[in-house]
């Protein structure tokens, strides 16, 4: 008689604990950080995030095409022109400038 009470008191917590266990993780499910009704904020959070890799890819690609100007394999003189008058404040008597304040 002993014996089985001990069995049905093992089987009894061994039940709760599994009905404790799967309440805890079905609440997460519902309503934790990363449950259901916040699958619609985390997929606008991506989308975002996208649009910013785009927008990084295409500055990314433009800047390439900048560099490849200026390498010592094929530099263009107008990039070069360009870039010495900017870092050393050169102009000729001809040239314009406009000052940025």
């Amino acid at each position: 008689m002993r014996k089985s009470q001990r069995s049905l008191f093992f089987d009894l917590s061994v039940f709760f604990g599994s009905i404790a266990v799967l309440s805890y993780f079905g609440w997460h499910g519902f309503y934790g950080p990363r449950s259901f009704d916040h699958a619609d904020e985390v997929k606008a959070i991506v989308k975002q995030q996208q649009e910013i890799t785009a927008k990084l890819e295409t500055e990314k690609k433009t800047l390439n095409a900048r560099v490849a100007l200026l390498r010592p394999q094929s530099i263009d003189p107008d990039m070069l022109d360009e870039q010495a008058r900017k870092r050393l404040e050169f102009a000729k008597n001809s040239d314009f400038l406009v000052v940025n304040q």
